[in-house]
């Protein structure tokens, strides 16, 4: 069975374009990205897409039939070639740019549909920094998960998680990776609400790039992110780098005697 995440774009074809983009922006709170005479791409809050098309307008021609909605899914081709396999009809092989793929398919109600995969995360938790070679980014379509689920099966602290709960772990975080070059060598992720409290977990530097700093400096990253800023409370576990998080402001339980946990050793 194929996973559907969530549906992550819209597109509209209309006679009432000027009509459509007023109500959206006007009434319905987005924002716009771009417009033109033909085109329009609008954006929710949460960063989802809604790309409003002119009758004049000369791409998607196809979107006739109703508003085509975009289920978004692990992998586009892979995704493609199941349905296919299954007698779905596709309009287009897949299509990608800067990391987004997407393709259009004739459902069984004759209406056209899309497939997407890629970074749909809100725009605002995006955050990048470039030291040298090494590159920060919390553009989770750069994420090796193999890597991070390999890292922390030999830590003492995650050695139990299954590659499934890991990949939870990091669709429900904001997550920082770091790269050198193309390759993935460090990573943490922050579990917040993003108003008053965040836990800093799973902070790791591959071992043929530590003693350059680059713990230190992902640890500004996190604290500078815009998303991130004027929380009461954080607070991490560790057994080894105290003096590292010390440098952040990080502390003993001011009150240990208010704080209490459930922990279960074989999760």
């Amino acid at each position: 069975m194929i996973q559907a995440k969530r549906i992550s774009w819209l597109g509209i074809r209309t006679s009432k374009f000027k009509e459509i983009i007023s109500f959206l922006k006007n009434t319905m709170g987005l924002s716009s990205l771009r417009e033109d005479e033909t085109f329009a791409e609008l954006q929710l809050h949460s960063g989802d897409v809604v790309e409003i098309f002119s009758e004049e307008a000369p791409s998607n021609k196809y979107f006739t039939t109703a508003p085509v909605a975009e289920f978004l899914v692990d992998d586009v081709a892979e995704v493609q070639k199941k349905m296919e396999a299954e007698g779905i009809k596709f309009l287009c092989p897949p299509c990608t740019v800067n990391n987004f793929s997407w393709s259009h398919f004739v459902a069984p109600d004759g209406n056209i549909y899309g497939l997407a995969s890629g970074n749909y995360d809100p725009p605002r938790f995006f955050f990048e920094e470039r030291k040298d070679d090494y590159l920060i980014s919390t553009n989770k379509i750069l994420l090796n998960e193999k890597l991070i689920h390999q890292f922390l099966s030999q830590s003492y602290w995650a050695n139990k998680r299954s590659p499934e709960i890991v990949k939870k772990s990091i669709e429900n975080s904001l997550c920082f990776g770091i790269y050198f070059h193309e390759d993935q060598i460090g990573f943490c992720r922050a579990v917040t609400d993003f108003a008053t409290f965040a836990y800093l977990a799973d902070v790791f530097i591959l071992e043929d790039h530590r003693g350059k700093g680059l713990s230190k400096w992902m640890m500004k990253c996190v604290m500078k992110h815009p998303e991130l800023q004027g929380l009461r409370r954080w607070t991490l576990a560790t057994k080894d780098a105290h003096g590292l998080y010390e440098q952040f402001g990080f502390k003993s339980f001011h009150w240990p005697e208010r704080w209490m946990e459930k922990f279960d050793e074989n999760a």
